[in-house]
């Protein structure tokens, strides 16, 4: 029997993968790993934030006193998290059919 090998992306697959891009077929058990394995909640908020970085590092940027940038940091931090934990049912279905893997409304009791 030959087990097979559970691929992992390269970074750049997995910031892509971070910005919505489908990974290869390939990477399919890696992907159900991912969204229904255990530590599955803080890997998606991990994920979540990734898009947002570049806006929480141009914050402190912004003209002014230093904080402003720190204010602005933090406000788009939170707003990020609570975008992170409120569509993460929506976001989890949507990854797990963009790459073809069955979705069992089963799978959110008991997810938190």
């Amino acid at each position: 029997m030959v087990k097979s090998a559970r691929r992992r992306p390269t970074p750049w697959q997995w910031l892509g993968y971070c910005f919505g891009l489908r990974l290869p077929d390939s990477m399919r058990l890696w992907v159900q790993g991912d969204l229904t394995g255990k530590g599955a909640v803080p890997r998606h908020v991990l994920r979540s934030l990734v898009p947002w970085l570049p806006f929480i590092v141009g914050a402190w940027f912004l003209p002014g006193e230093w904080w402003i940038g720190a204010a602005v940091s933090a406000l788009i931090f939170g707003l990020a998290l609570q975008f992170a934990f409120y569509l993460m049912p929506m976001s989890r279905r949507g990854k797990l059919a963009q790459h073809g893997l069955p979705y069992d409304e089963a799978m959110d009791q008991g997810f938190w």
